[in-house]
C-alpha cells in the first residue's frame, strides 16, 4: 500500500459460474496478496497450486471445478490463516 492512502487491497474475489468457465488461474493472483476470501466454484479450474501464493486467505470455494492435486498445502508460504478449502 502507499503511504499516501491512495491504494486500496481486496479482501474477496468471487469468479463462480464464469462464462466462459475459469479454465486457469495463471499468476495473476500474485496482484492480490491480502485476498482472504477467494470464491472460484463452478468453472473448470484444474491446478489452484497458485493460491499458495496468498498468505491472507482465510476461505477457498474451489467446488465443482476440475482440481486434481491439492500437495501444494504442504507447502504453504507461512500461512496459518486458512481455514476452509472447499474442493470437492
Amino acid at each position: 500500500m502507499l503511504s499516501d492512502g491512495s491504494s486500496y487491497a481486496f479482501s474477496t474475489l468471487t469468479m463462480e459460474e464464469s462464462d466462459p468457465p475459469v479454465t486457469d488461474l495463471g499468476n495473476e493472483l500474485a496482484n492480490y496478496e491480502h485476498l482472504q476470501h477467494l470464491h472460484l466454484s463452478k468453472n473448470a479450474i484444474k491446478d489452484i497450486a497458485s493460491i499458495g501464493n496468498l498468505p491472507e486467505l482465510v476461505t477457498v470455494n474451489c467446488s465443482t471445478n476440475a482440481v486434481v492435486d491439492i500437495r501444494f498445502l504442504l507447502e504453504l508460504k507461512g500461512s496459518d490463516r486458512l481455514a476452509f478449502l472447499q474442493v470437492s
